[in-house]
Formats: C-alpha cells, sequence, structure tokens
C-alpha cells in the first residue's frame, strides 16, 4: 500500500539500502562487516523520503536495534512521505537457506 503519511512511533532510516531491505517486510536483516545488507524479505516494497523537516528532537535511536545505533530511529511525531519507487528484492539482496541457517545458529 502507498502512504502519504508516516506515524508516530515509525521506524526509519538514512541508508536507501536498509530502507529497500525493511520495505519487504524481512524478519531476518544481515549487515556485513563491508557493509552490504542482506534479507528474507519476499514481499514487493516501497521506499519513501520524509519531505518535513526532521529535528533531533522529533526521532530518537531505536532502543532494540542490533545495527550501528545511527542507522534506525524512531519517530516522535507523524511526517509527510514522498513515494520514490517500488522494490522488489533481488538476488544478490536475499539471504540464502543456508545463510539464514548459520545466522539463526549464531
Amino acid at each position: 500500500m502507498r502512504l502519504e503519511k508516516l506515524c508516530k512511533g515509525s521506524s526509519i532510516t538514512q541508508l536507501e539500502k536498509l530502507a529497500r531491505a525493511f520495505s519487504t517486510k524481512p524478519a531476518i536483516v544481515s549487515v556485513s562487516d563491508d557493509g552490504s545488507i542482506k534479507h528474507n524479505g519476499n514481499v514487493k516494497g516501497y521506499v519513501y523520503k520524509i519531505i518535513d523537516t526532521v529535528t533531533p528532537d522529533d526521532i530518537y535511536i531505536h532502543p532494540k536495534t542490533k545495527m550501528h545505533e545511527s542507522w534506525e530511529w524512531i519517530t516522535r511525531k507523524e511526517f509527510r512521505l514522498e513515494f520514490l519507487y517500488e522494490y522488489e528484492s533481488i538476488p544478490d539482496d536475499t539471504l540464502s537457506e543456508d545463510e539464514i541457517s548459520t545466522l539463526r545458529e549464531n
């Protein structure tokens, strides 16, 4: 579904590749040491940008993130959005079953 507004309490990122991964509703997102991002999401995603001004008071670091703390925030208010594009996972971005098993073991 396309959105025009982002609700208070939503997760946001400035990293486009991470936004694409999150847009596919993954259960697992893996960030390697070289910064590459893979996931197991399998739905068509929609990528947006916030068109309102965002101040430090409008967001806070996601308290449960496992990634670098500057990569994911939670919004404290509603924001207007601009739709950028649809995204469908490509094989290079998708975790294999073996990779998923290895991640779950660790």
